[in-house]
């Protein structure tokens, strides 16, 4: 059986790296191993991009992004992305990872004006929408919320972000009743963050123990930096879900096994 270590030791050995599509890999490659929390490969590719000189830099700052995005406390590299957002390429896979990042640390103008350029070359690109929708409900702008929603809808894979978005929107709202009776309609939903926002409007109709018991099946299915990622949503749905998940019990999994970054000078 070939390990995914001994599969990224050997692409960053014999890969073709002056080759622009092997480098656009390195994003989703990271993605992937973080999600199983399979770090020491991610410490290999990180540190193999960081030597890589300006030809692997943007996807350097894209691993780093994506990093950054299953961090407990995102907040703390504010200043990095800042300076990161301002000198990105034309490339919406990256600009899209710095803009969730920029999302995640309390940086909204930042995720704006990255979600902006996306949608400025691809007018439907589905997830750029949904984090504009995203900033729409931190923003409190309900009717910008539901416009952003009918522009996803008919969209592939529209249709669910702007069902994640509509129930975000109720509970930052504090309208937890409708919010859970949107979820119900869809029984047979067993995505993660359904299921997170599911507990939350439990605990918010103060159901406790059903949406604890909800967060804990949820962290069964998910690698602590999956279960990390889910969460990293926009204020202040993300507080309310690290609260319940730390009154589940998995506190300790949201801060063991956080990958440490180099920020480059």
């Amino acid at each position: 059986t070939v390990t995914a270590t001994e599969i990224v030791q050997r692409l960053l050995e014999k890969g073709d790296w002056t080759d622009a599509a092997l480098l656009g890999t390195a994003g989703p490659m990271a993605m992937a191993l973080l999600n199983r929390d399979l770090l020491p490969p991610l410490e290999q590719l990180a540190a193999f991009l960081e030597a890589g000189g300006a030809e692997a830099h943007p996807y350097h700052l894209w691993l780093l992004a994506e990093i950054i995005a299953c961090d407990p406390a995102p907040d703390r590299y504010t200043a990095f992305l800042a300076q990161a957002a301002a000198e990105l390429p034309e490339q919406p896979r990256l600009l899209l990872a710095v803009a969730r990042a920029c999302l995640c640390a309390g940086l909204p103008q930042q995720a704006e004006m990255l979600a902006s350029r996306v949608l400025s070359e691809e007018p439907t690109q589905v997830l750029a929408l949904s984090l504009q929708a995203s900033l729409a409900i931190l923003a409190g702008q309900g009717e910008v919320v539901t416009l952003q929603c009918d522009q996803l809808r008919p969209l592939p894979m529209g249709e669910r972000q702007a069902f994640n978005q509509q129930v975000m929107a109720l509970l930052a709202d504090g309208a937890a009743g409708q919010a859970l009776a949107l979820i119900d309609k869809r029984a047979g939903d067993s995505l993660p963050l359904v299921k997170l926002l599911r507990g939350l409007a439990l605990r918010s109709l103060d159901r406790n123990g059903e949406a604890r018991e909800q967060v804990r099946q949820l962290a069964d299915d998910l690698s602590d930096n999956a279960l990390r990622r889910l969460i990293n949503l926009a204020a202040p749905v993300r507080e309310a879900a690290l609260l319940l998940l730390k009154e589940a019990g998995l506190g300790e999994r949201l801060t063991r096994h956080v990958p440490a970054i180099s920020i480059p000078a």
